[in-house]
């Protein structure tokens, strides 16, 4: 079994899609699964991702009807057979060490959640900036001791990696049919969690302003 599942939902993002694939491909840590979750895409999505499973077994294509990003998050999550799990934009990219400093903060820390800084991207004027969390790595947080969690941390599904447990153990999944469903979903996450981690460094690349945006075109 591999120890990291990362679940990329794809919907017509041809244009983005292999760069966000080779990211996950590119990693310094190999122990993984890539599942990826075509929800009826009409571009050529559907065929780059299946001609990234021929050359690499690691890959995983699951091909369904759209049914929206909470949906396609959720296919995947319930495929995934690692002990923690990954969510990534398909329009968006990761940095190589991702997997690995992730994995050695669970290691460390025996954590549920592990959230980390990350690039944002302006298209429109090419700046970058770091975005970071407001914690240090050298600590571990719970709700229960640190409420104020809940208004300082980013509640995308992205930019954190999880013990698949909390959701399974819990029966968490994503919301179906409506914008910012990943909103609820980390707070219920945040609040189930025994132990949250952080590590200060941007290790995720989100691109804030691309035009067709998955919130944008995805309900």
């Amino acid at each position: 079994m591999p120890e990291i599942s990362v679940v990329i939902p794809v919907y017509n993002v041809e244009s983005y899609l292999p760069k966000c694939i080779d990211s996950v491909l590119n990693q310094t840590w190999k122990d993984f699964e890539l599942i990826l979750v075509n929800d009826g895409s009409t571009d050529r999505s559907l065929s780059i991702c299946r001609s990234y499973a021929e050359k690499d077994t690691r890959i995983r294509v699951i091909d369904k009807p759209n049914g929206g990003l909470s949906d396609a998050r959720n296919a995947g999550m319930e495929k995934a057979s690692g002990t923690y799990i990954d969510f990534i934009d398909s329009d968006d990219f990761v940095e190589p060490e991702l997997l690995e400093t992730c994995i050695r903060k669970f290691h460390e820390t025996d954590a549920d959640m592990v959230l980390f800084d990350y690039y944002q991207y302006h298209m429109a004027t090419g700046e970058k900036e770091v975005i970071s969390n407001p914690y240090s790595d050298t600590e571990i947080y719970s709700l229960s001791d640190h409420p104020e969690l809940i208004t300082k941390i980013k509640n995308c599904a992205w930019g954190k990696m999880y013990r698949l447990s909390l959701f399974r153990d819990n029966h968490i999944i994503y919301p179906w049919g409506c914008y910012y469903e990943d909103l609820g979903t980390t707070y219920r996450l945040l609040l189930r969690a025994k132990k949250i981690a952080f590590i200060n460094a941007p290790l995720y690349d989100y691109l804030v302003d691309r035009p067709g945006r998955l919130i944008m075109s995805w309900t």
